[in-house]
């Protein structure tokens, strides 16, 4: 038989849940909703993000993100440009948008415009990408991480845009498992070869930027152009380089999102 504090204990507790209810506040207590949505379609998921503010913070945290593109198994994501072929604009592609396949072969376009970022008011440039979160550029060099289905960023500062100019870069957006943190990397080759890589990186959890440069890395790695975003496998951001400045040989190298270097 229960008590009377017991009762009156019970009680409170049901009135509590039904007034949290009531504000579209869900307690997930055994992880059941977000083990739900992580196995929910994108396009549903996006959709979802409105039913509360609870649902909104889960569903943009990057850490959600990266079981999610496990779960579901979105692998590929590439910037699609869709060419005009009217006289006068013939060859123009100022349609830019992002096309993205999941593990079971459906695709689907999200339009560059749809970027919650009034400061932005153009095209930006794509320096990685990983588990769906993307590492943008604005045209004053400013960082971003951005979720394009959220559509919310995050502003990465610290930057210098000046490093940017007469320089070979080599950028991406690494995973390191071992801290659940995101890493924006950016390798800078000096011009004509003069001097080592200097590499950059920002981390995610720590809200700063790091120069790893210890004189240029072990290897004299040279971009095989101007700009390269590396894919990222398994959260590693790779790239396709030369041994040196006047070497056609190709090489393969990764950035290894622990130890926060090139192999």
């Amino acid at each position: 038989m229960k008590t009377t504090s017991e009762v009156f204990t019970n009680t409170s507790d049901m009135e509590e849940q039904q007034e949290q209810c009531a504000t579209g506040v869900v307690i997930d207590e055994f992880g059941l909703i977000e083990d739900i949505l992580r196995r929910v379609p994108i396009k549903s998921l996006v959709r979802l993000q409105f039913v509360s503010k609870q649902w909104r913070s889960l569903i943009s945290d990057p850490a959600f993100l990266r079981r999610h593109a496990s779960a579901t198994g979105i692998s590929v994501l590439w910037k699609h440009a869709r060419i005009s072929r009217s006289p006068r604009q013939f060859g123009h592609h100022d349609n830019f948008s992002l096309c993205t396949i999941d593990g079971n072969g459906e695709h689907g376009f999200l339009s560059l415009d749809s970027m919650n970022r009034p400061d932005v008011t153009f095209k930006p440039a794509i320096f990685g990408s990983c588990n769906g979160l993307l590492l943008i550029r604005s045209a004053e060099s400013e960082f971003a991480l951005w979720n394009p289905f959220t559509k919310s960023s995050r502003r990465i500062t610290g930057f210098c845009p000046d490093m940017l100019r007469n320089a070979k870069i080599l950028s991406g957006l690494a995973y390191d498992r071992a801290s659940e943190d995101y890493k924006a990397v950016v390798v800078l080759f000096p011009d004509k070869g003069r001097g080592g890589a200097h590499p950059l990186i920002f981390s995610y959890r720590r809200n700063s930027w790091t120069n790893s440069d210890t004189g240029g890395f072990p290897l004299p790695y040279w971009p095989s152009g101007a700009f390269s975003s590396g894919p990222t496998v398994n959260g590693c951001p790779h790239w396709v380089v030369t041994d040196s400045v006047f070497d056609d040989s190709k090489l393969l190298v990764c950035f290894d999102a622990v130890k926060e270097d090139l192999k």
